[in-house]
């Protein structure tokens, strides 16, 4: 997300933010896929802990 942001001049969470607000489909959809990666990721940290 670093590199993506050092590229749109920005960065990613104001994106959503301010995208979120004004209901940009590109900002909805940068949301939803960051809680879905780390949802997705969730499952292979907590099998570490157990």
């Amino acid at each position: 997300m670093g590199f993506a942001a050092k590229m749109a001049r920005g960065c990613t969470s104001g994106q959503a933010l301010t995208g979120g607000t004004v209901l940009s489909p590109g900002s909805w959809l940068f949301m939803i896929m960051v809680f879905v990666g780390a949802y997705g990721m969730a499952y292979f940290i907590r099998r570490q802990w157990i």
